[in-house]
């Protein structure tokens, strides 16, 4: 199969990030006016928004195991932070509570994220647990952003 066009509107439809059964998609869309994160059913074709609250939202990221939710960055009182909820948008959940955070990536097992913060006065690479808990820092050099996991890791 060829590509395919999945959402027709004039807004700037970016960042996708697929649900693990791959029916659905998560991605950053300004329809709205700002960025903010949306979800589309490819099965039905029904979009919706799933983040609010925030003035700006974005980097959307499915968790690929364990209970099915999504982590994104949002703006929360000027900074970026890292948000968690379920996939209709119900029960968020903001693990990170300062400085600048964002690009949330989810292990493959669904048990932990790594993240881009400010945190330390540059861009570095933190982990953390699903539920905030347990911050490391994984990096020690400047301009450290848009971490990913690799699928093959435990």
């Amino acid at each position: 199969m060829g590509a395919q066009r999945l959402t027709n509107n004039r807004a700037i439809d970016s960042s996708p990030t697929w649900s693990r059964d791959g029916k659905k998609i998560a991605f950053t869309s300004d329809r709205t006016g700002s960025p903010q994160i949306w979800v589309k059913n490819l099965e039905t074709g029904e979009e919706t928004r799933l983040s609010y609250g925030s003035s700006y939202a974005d980097g959307a990221s499915w968790s690929p195991a364990g209970p099915d939710r999504v982590a994104y960055a949002a703006r929360v009182n000027g900074d970026f932070q890292i948000v968690v909820c379920n996939p209709d948008g119900s029960s968020p959940v903001q693990l990170t509570q300062s400085d600048s955070n964002e690009d949330p990536s989810w292990a493959p097992n669904g048990l932990e994220l790594i993240f881009s913060s400010d945190r330390s006065g540059r861009k570095e690479i933190y982990r953390m647990f699903a539920d905030g808990a347990n911050v490391n820092q994984l990096t020690n050099q400047d301009a450290c952003q848009s971490p990913a996991w690799s699928p093959f890791l435990p």
